[in-house]
């Protein structure tokens, strides 16, 4: 779910299709991807909500690359692959920074493609964890520190961009076993409006 201050000019819920392998909780999950059309006033912005296949098994790492595909294809099919984007929520991905540190946690490509091939800015330099089981006693993972949310920027087309996330709700302030992400958005200097972006573990996200 997508809240905002700003207008939601529309908005629509596309749902993964049940790939060979998918279990019986994820299936009953009903997972997808919510695109929402943000007005910022002279600008436009489409926000990418997901919550992504869940488990560590190469099956599990390979249905994750499969919704990523799918929903590409379905951006692209939709003509907005090419516009402003901001894909934010639960990828449970590995970021390549905590598979270099920590090999219990699954290895996969879809950071790097959503970098490398599709265009998408990730806002957390430092790589703060959102699942830290040494600061957040909400965590018991026994695969240590990671980091599986994320709120990442396509920009339509090159344009002075500063872009920073952090986590917030952690330590003694943390409301679930992952960390919420931060935000802040300042686009090209002919556009004066500027936006936080939250994540919640919960798949909500809430636009200020």
């Amino acid at each position: 779910m997508t809240f905002s201050k700003y207008p939601i000019l529309a908005e629509y819920f596309y749902l993964y299709p049940n790939f060979e392998g998918t279990t019986y909780i994820e299936k009953i999950g009903a997972k997808g991807f919510l695109v929402s059309l943000l007005d910022l006033g002279d600008k436009q912005i489409y926000v990418i909500n997901t919550h992504l296949y869940a488990g560590h098994e190469d099956s599990a790492v390979l249905i994750r690359e499969r919704q990523m595909e799918f929903m590409w294809l379905t951006l692209i099919k939709l003509e907005i692959s090419d516009k402003d984007l901001l894909l934010v929520g639960d990828l449970n991905i590995s970021h390549p920074k905590v598979m270099n540190e920590n090999n219990k946690v699954s290895k996969c490509n879809i950071y790097r493609r959503l970098i490398s091939e599709y265009g998408f800015i990730d806002g957390n330099t430092n790589a703060a964890y959102t699942i830290d089981p040494l600061s957040n006693h909400y965590c018991n993972t026994k695969e240590g520190q990671q980091i599986l949310d994320y709120i990442l920027y396509k920009p339509a087309k090159e344009q002075d961009v500063s872009f920073s996330s952090w986590v917030i709700l952690n330590g003694d302030k943390s409301v679930s076993d992952h960390s919420g992400l931060h935000s802040q958005l300042f686009l090209e200097p002919s556009i004066p409006t500027a936006f936080d972006y939250i994540t919640t573990s919960a798949g909500e996200a809430l636009i200020e």
